[in-house]
C-alpha cells in the first residue's frame, strides 16, 4: 500500500474514500425516511412538511429557487458575489442574461458581507437577497 500511496503525493497525509451507492434496496422505506425528515425539519422551523424541499445539493436547490420565482424585467437580486460560491452567482447571472433581471453586487468589506450595504441595495423590485452563512472565498 505504501508503494501505491507514494505514486499520489496528495495522499501522503490523508486517506481518500470514494463511496459508491448500490441501486436498489427498499425504496418505500427510503421515501418514508425522507418524509419523516421533512416533517421533523418543518416542525423545527415552524413550517409544514409541504413547504420543505430536500435537494441533493445546494446548487440544485439554488437553481430550483432561481427558476421557480416569477421574474420580470427590472426585478433584482442582491448578492455579495466576492464571498459566494460560484454556484450561487451563476444562476442569477443566467437570469440576468435570459430575463433581464439586475444583479446588484455588493462589495465585501474586510472579507465579510457588509449588512448595511446589502440592506441599502434592496428596493421594491428586489425579489431575492442571498447571504452566505459560510463564505466560500475566505472560508469564514
Amino acid at each position: 500500500m505504501d508503494g501505491v500511496r507514494a505514486l499520489f503525493p496528495g495522499a501522503a497525509n490523508v486517506t481518500y474514500l470514494d463511496g459508491r451507492v448500490r441501486d436498489g434496496g427498499d425504496k418505500a422505506a427510503m421515501f418514508a425516511t425522507v418524509e419523516r425528515a421533512r416533517e421533523r425539519l418543518a416542525r423545527l422551523i415552524g413550517a409544514s412538511a409541504d413547504e420543505v424541499a430536500l435537494m441533493k445539493n445546494t446548487s440544485e436547490g439554488l437553481n430550483a429557487v432561481a427558476n421557480a420565482l416569477p421574474w420580470a424585467p427590472g426585478d433584482n437580486v442582491v448578492i455579495c458575489a466576492a464571498l459566494e460560491h460560484p454556484n450561487n452567482v451563476y444562476p442569477w447571472l443566467n437570469l440576468r442574461d435570459r430575463l433581464g433581471i439586475a444583479v446588484r453586487m455588493v462589495e465585501s468589506v474586510g472579507g465579510a458581507v457588509p449588512a448595511a450595504a446589502m440592506a441599502e441595495a434592496v428596493d421594491d423590485r428586489t425579489r431575492l437577497v442571498t447571504v452566505p452563512t459560510v463564505s466560500f472565498s475566505p472560508g469564514l
